[in-house]
């Protein structure tokens, strides 16, 4: 019957009168010509997978190639392979024409040292020439063009562009609100507050976990860790330098903190070894309450899947905790506009240059920024007083997809790409009232503040910093869970910390100071 449904869709699909490239007045480019091909190697998004086995196969890319008289061959890497198999095809040197990928952080040496390999092409020329829907944004809106480039100017990808305050927020810390009222207590405001919340979450509910959370939780940024002033990484101090948290005051108090709560069994005693579907069964049969995780696929996809069998069931985020009664915590999760992420470039080797250029900025026309924010009109969304509304057939559970699958099936607007993305969708893909709260109770624009902008290190600093980076994670992550599984004594913190100077963090705190100083003259 899944089949079935699927098929009906597809032929509706095709079924729907052949749209014009570009719409009345709007800046475009010149129409691909028909039977044009293009390869493109990306990983496949999650959401996806879940349901088709290439990207070529959703309803979004077939009405993208039918749109513009392009046959696109779509390969992707297996699940959990795809560092290696990135790395494998830029040894073969046998690239697709469009390569989809981090190259701002997943490729040594960044982005200009993948244009200087000949990996991937330096953008300037070909977005002037081919790429007007492109040109237009950065032209009308200076900080995206900013995020953009390489400190040298380069324009490296066609970048995935969030555009909208909401957009900006998605992570955050998320309780059971029911357990709340039945126990007569208030959001938590401070550290102690959530102390005491996740004590009662023990001793009246009977969580055997109270707070849970995926295995790298309390070895990154946390809401936890915020309430103690810093970040857990690196980050924005207020005197206007980059700081890495593990040096920092707070993060012994920190530790500390999470040691005493692991001790007293708040803390889930298999928090260094959960994945996703841990955390999931936990917080669905009651042995949890308290979890750090994305809004939308974490709680919002936890809250649907409970409350067919619990009505009453309800977690909702909660501002991140600070350690004094009436101070608004200044850090917290928040990215940028433009992220660092996979998104589409021009390999070296493609013969297609233009066409690679035309596909991909399609995505930044007003017709390109409909299909894919909200796909097709008729099928998966409707224009309602003015507004895009999605279809019961992308958000409303029909093939038993949870809403990022869906809007996943029609749009990129639930995983990125090469677009602009449109803050319209967000409130309709988080379907339940816990999530549409949740989103004003998380956006914080203090935290921009303190979060690191998209910096680009040189060729040789990104590799210095790489090698260097690689040994101290390791030994923090390492030094981190010991402390607070309580296997080493916080005694020798002070020679933890000298540890990580002598593995080399003030040479990698010189690369991004001056990484930042540069992304500030841009």
């Amino acid at each position: 019957m899944k089949r079935v449904r699927i098929l009906l869709l597809e032929v509706l699909i095709l079924s729907i009168t052949a749209l014009p490239l570009f719409s009345s007045g709007q800046t475009g480019t010149t129409p691909a010509a028909a039977n044009k091909k293009l390869t493109v190697w990306m990983p496949i998004n999650a959401n996806v997978a879940a349901n088709f086995v290439n990207q070529g196969d959703t309803f979004f890319s077939k009405e993208l190639s039918r749109r513009l008289g392009i046959d696109v061959t779509y390969t992707h890497p297996s699940a959990g392979t795809e560092n290696e198999a990135f790395n494998l095809m830029v040894a073969d040197g046998n690239y697709p024409d469009i390569i989809e990928w981090n190259f701002a952080t997943n490729y040594p040496g960044g982005p200009e040292k993948a244009i200087s390999d000949g990996v991937i092409v330096r953008l300037n020329d070909i977005i002037d020439k081919w790429s007007p829907n492109l040109k237009k944004i950065f032209a009308n809106n200076p900080d995206y063009a900013r995020q953009s480039r390489t400190d040298t100017g380069s324009y490296y990808d066609y970048p995935f562009i969030r555009d909208g305050q909401i957009l900006l927020f998605s992570f955050g810390l998320y309780m059971r609100m029911d357990w709340l009222a039945d126990l007569g207590l208030k959001d938590p405001q401070t550290l102690d507050d959530v102390y005491n919340v996740l004590v009662a979450f023990r001793d009246k509910k009977g969580a055997v976990s109270p707070y849970t959370g995926e295995s790298g939780i309390l070895i990154g940024d946390n809401a936890f860790c915020y309430a103690f002033g810093q970040n857990y990484g690196f980050y924005v101090h207020s005197d206007g330098k980059i700081h890495y948290g593990v040096l920092e005051p707070g993060f012994r108090n920190y530790l500390t903190t999470m040691a005493q709560w692991y001790r007293e069994g708040l803390i889930d005693q298999d928090i260094f070894s959960n994945n996703f579907a841990a955390v999931t069964s936990k917080l669905l049969d009651g042995k949890s309450g308290m979890s750090n995780g994305w809004l939308s696929s974490g709680m919002n996809a936890r809250n649907l899947a409970a409350k067919p069998t619990n009505p009453s069931f309800s977690l909702m985020m909660v501002p991140n905790p600070s350690i004094t009664k009436g101070q608004k915590s200044e850090y917290s999760f928040g990215d940028f506009p433009v992220p660092p992420t996979a998104c589409g470039t021009i390999s070296g080797t493609t013969k297609n240059q233009q066409l690679a250029a035309q596909f991909l900025d399609y995505g930044y026309s007003d017709e390109g920024h409909m299909l894919f924010n909200f796909g097709i009109e008729g099928v998966s969304y409707n224009m309602v007083n003015g507004y895009p509304t999605y279809t019961t057939a992308a958000i409303g559970n029909p093939n038993g997809w949870t809403p990022s699958q869906g809007v996943a099936a029609y749009a990129r607007a639930s995983f990125g790409g090469s677009f602009l993305q449109d803050e319209r969708y967000m409130p309709q893909l988080l379907n339940t009232k816990e999530a549409q709260e949740s989103l004003n109770r998380i956006i914080n624009m203090d935290a921009l503040k303190h979060n690191l902008p998209p910096l680009t290190p040189t060729p040789a600093e990104s590799q210095e910093q790489a090698r260097i980076m690689n040994e101290i994670n390791t030994y923090v992550n390492e030094m981190v869970t010991k402390y607070i599984l309580g296997t080493e004594n916080l005694g020798t913190f002070d020679t933890f910390t000298a540890q990580v100077r002598r593995m080399g963090i003030d040479r990698v705190l010189e690369i991004q100071n001056a990484a930042l100083d540069r992304y500030n003259k841009r």
